[in-house]
């Protein structure tokens, strides 16, 4: 599936509210957010996904591709078919680089101790 996001979320934890990145795509009315209380004890070594409104699912098999305006998201099959049935995000987005210095920093702690994230330089 491919997005334009004009709106780019990257909320740090606080009080009941994990760490948190999401892209809204207005346009159609969809988001992709991905967040994890990755501080929290026992972590189940997973993050939350979710997409459109309210449908989400934890997913331990998450790929993220990030550069400076576009991120690409790929879920395993099972994530994928609780998630609408989409495997791959292609999130085409602008954001201030305050924001996307925040996006990059709370990503690095939602995939502590997992793979599959990809940073662009």
């Amino acid at each position: 599936m491919h997005l334009s996001a004009d709106i780019v979320y990257a909320e740090p934890r606080e009080d009941d509210y994990p760490n948190s990145v999401g892209f809204r795509d207005t346009t159609v009315d969809y988001c992709v957010v991905l967040s994890r209380f990755s501080d929290v004890s026992p972590d189940r070594g997973t993050i939350n996904v979710m997409v459109r409104d309210q449908i989400h699912t934890e997913a331990a098999n998450v790929a993220l591709d990030l550069s400076r305006s576009q991120c690409r998201l790929r879920l395993d099959e099972k994530a994928a078919s609780e998630l609408l049935g989409v495997r791959e995000y292609t999130i085409d987005f602008q954001a201030d680089d305050a924001t996307c210095r925040r996006a990059v920093e709370l990503l690095g702690v939602i995939f502590e101790g997992l793979p599959g994230l990809a940073m662009a330089g």
